[in-house]
């Protein structure tokens, strides 16, 4: 059985304490280098502890990758990109945590985010109005724009690496039912 921190997801929930510019630096870098996918967060400037002294200013975010990872993968990207403490979960279900847990929505004992609050990357993936983009169709799309093999194998992982012939064979039509379309079409400028 695998332990808890080698379980693989492609969500996961955090909480920092960074300001927002360092924040937006991850999520950058997340983006830009590690396929971070969408994001959600919020700021608790407010929370109080138990003898009801102010909590240090944290922000609680919420992570969704292209690609599965192990949940001690992402704490260590994460610790890559900060000296403070991060403290990092397995996510199940991304609507009730921005939705409910980010504003303490069934806490009434603890202090009330408004929704407001919130930054999300894509308001209908976070509202349930789009699912998760299909990562067949985003594999072959890779597969035509001629993605490295390296990065196939770090986006897609063992998939790929078994299926490789079938999505070689199915991005090959892809390419020609393009092609056809291009000679179709002509090649000639055409302003609409």
């Amino acid at each position: 059985m695998a332990k808890a921190t080698e379980i693989r997801s492609r969500q996961f929930s955090a909480v920092m304490y960074v300001d927002k510019d360092e924040l937006n630096k991850i999520l950058n870098s997340l983006r830009l280098y590690h396929n971070l996918k969408e994001c959600a967060y919020i700021y608790h400037n407010r929370d109080v502890d138990e003898d009801g002294e102010p909590k240090e200013k944290h922000v609680h975010v919420y992570l969704y990758f292209i690609n599965a990872r192990e949940l001690k993968g992402v704490y260590y990207l994460l610790k890559t990109y900060t000296q403070t403490n991060v403290l990092i979960q397995l996510c199940k279900n991304r609507y009730v945590l921005v939705n409910e847990y980010f504003i303490h929505k069934d806490k009434p004992e603890k202090v009330q985010y408004n929704k407001s609050e919130i930054y999300v990357s894509d308001k209908d993936f976070f509202e349930g109005k789009r699912q998760e983009d299909d990562r067949t169709l985003l594999l072959i799309q890779d597969i035509v724009n001629k993605v490295s093999i390296t990065t196939l194998i770090k986006r897609y992982g063992r998939d790929y690496i078994i299926n490789k012939a079938k999505y070689d064979y199915i991005a090959d039509l892809v390419k020609a039912e393009q092609n056809k379309e291009i000679i179709a079409n002509g090649l000639e400028y055409k302003e609409d």
